[in-house]
């Protein structure tokens, strides 16, 4: 009278449960990639998220006094967005110091 209901179409399942996501340490493990250069390139990457919103606040300046619709309010955003960036990383910067002269003044 009731007639299973197959979870997934023949072939299917065999897809599902053979796993093609790489595990979270795989990700990190690339033989190509020191470490020395996986920690220049992060910093390299944080800075350029900092400096982005000031060179959107800086374009779209420019766009407004060569004439171009430009909403004001998005260049305030821009700018508040590029000062909290700015001080975020001071902060991290400073806990960072801080704890490493922590560290170097612990007695071992």
């Amino acid at each position: 009278m009731f007639q299973p209901i197959a979870a997934f179409p023949a072939g299917r399942a065999q897809a599902l449960s053979e796993s093609t996501m790489p595990l979270s340490f795989e990700e990190m493990a690339e033989p190509n990639e020191a470490a020395g250069d996986s920690f220049t390139s992060m910093i390299g990457k944080a800075i350029e998220d900092i400096e982005k919103p000031k060179e959107l606040e800086d374009q779209l300046t420019t766009d407004l006094l060569a004439g171009k619709n430009v909403d004001t309010h998005e260049i305030m955003i821009a700018g508040a967005q590029g000062d909290l960036m700015l001080q975020m990383a001071s902060t991290v910067v400073s806990k960072v110091a801080n704890a490493y002269q922590t560290l170097i003044n612990m007695q071992v």
